[in-house]
């Protein structure tokens, strides 16, 4: 859903986008603990606040000479779109290299998955119930990612197969209802689900690949 409202608060104006994000971070955290346990949440939540530092201080990369000349300017702006991307690239790599010290441990790969869903579900649910629109887009992206919370919730405890194919599902689901939307099909929150989805059955594949060259060694 495209941003139509702003929040201000005490001089600052924040638009819709950034309050959705820190409410689905926060939500989604309280899930996971409640589901999976402290461990796995505390996971999340690391990587999520290291998403909104890369993406606030990707400013310096994406505007350095305005940096430079204000520097205060940090505080207020992020790096945009590039910025974006950047926090995206930089959190898939610090997870997989963590995933990776701890040899593709099941349960961190469980909660990545769930995590992504439960996040994006929150995020656009709380986007449409923020900003202005058609009624019928509002309502059917509110009451589609619920449905998908819920799945997420529900049955995150299912084996790695499930949720391989949940993650395919969950993406393509999110295809024809952001074509839906007035943003169409070039939506920064479905590039999101794109690339973490591809991450996501990326670490897949490495964990079985790792998996069969040990048991080829044994």
């Amino acid at each position: 859903m495209p941003v139509t409202e702003w929040y201000t608060i005490r001089g600052v104006t924040l638009p819709t986008s950034w309050v959705s994000v820190l409410i689905a971070f926060t939500l989604a955290g309280i899930i996971l603990w409640w589901r999976y346990g402290k461990k796995e949440a505390s996971v999340f939540v690391d990587h999520a606040i290291f998403f909104i530092l890369v993406w606030k201080f990707s400013v310096i990369v994406t505007d350095l000479s305005l940096v430079i000349k204000q520097p205060l300017i940090i505080l207020f702006f992020n790096g945009g779109t590039v910025g974006f991307y950047i926090a995206i690239v930089a959190t898939c790599i610090s997870i997989f290299r963590q995933f990776k010290k701890n040899a593709f441990a099941a349960s961190q790969l469980r909660t990545l998955t769930m995590a992504i869903i439960i996040t994006q579900s929150l995020y656009q649910i709380t986007m449409a119930l923020q900003n202005d629109g058609l009624a019928w887009q509002r309502w059917l992206t509110v009451v589609a990612f619920f449905i998908w919370l819920f799945i997420a919730i529900k049955n995150g405890l299912n084996q790695d197969i499930w949720r391989k194919q949940l993650i395919i599902l969950f993406s393509l689901s999110h295809v024809f209802i952001a074509l839906l939307q007035p943003g169409g099909f070039w939506q920064k929150s479905l590039m999101a689900t794109f690339i973490f989805s591809l991450f996501v059955l990326f670490v897949h594949f490495s964990k079985d690949n790792s998996r069969k060259q040990m048991e080829a060694t044994s």
